[in-house]
């Protein structure tokens, strides 16, 4: 079985909303460059974040973890983490953990946008 090493891509928008793109498996080894991924739009000013999953198949507890500090830092600043992903497995385990709760599932990245805007 391959291993497949987390990338992330930056698109920033107008205003306070950033995009981040993930692709590849998010594990243990990916949560820090995750986390780094997550703070370059905070730090930056950015309160609404889209974190697109559309292209990752695995995610790990840690970096579930990651993604609930995210979330509760982006809250603190009166923003908001919204995700992106349709695959069944990742989706259930943002359900079973109630990540959901604190960073709601959209379908595609258009969705998630408009999302943002009903924060």
């Amino acid at each position: 079985m391959a291993v497949s090493s987390a990338r992330y891509q930056q698109l920033s928008l107008e205003g306070g909303r950033h995009v981040v793109v993930a692709e590849g498996d998010l594990d243990v080894g990916a949560a820090t460059r995750l986390a780094a991924a997550l703070d370059y739009p905070i730090e930056r000013g950015k309160t609404h974040v889209v974190m697109d999953l559309s292209e990752v198949r695995f995610v790990d507890s840690m970096a579930i973890h990651v993604l609930v500090g995210a979330a509760r830092e982006l809250r603190q600043r009166f923003g908001r983490l919204v995700l992106v992903n349709r695959d069944p497995g990742v989706r259930r385990l943002i359900e079973l953990t109630r990540l959901d709760m604190v960073a709601p599932v959209f379908n595609t990245r258009e969705a998630a946008l408009r999302g943002l805007l009903d924060a």
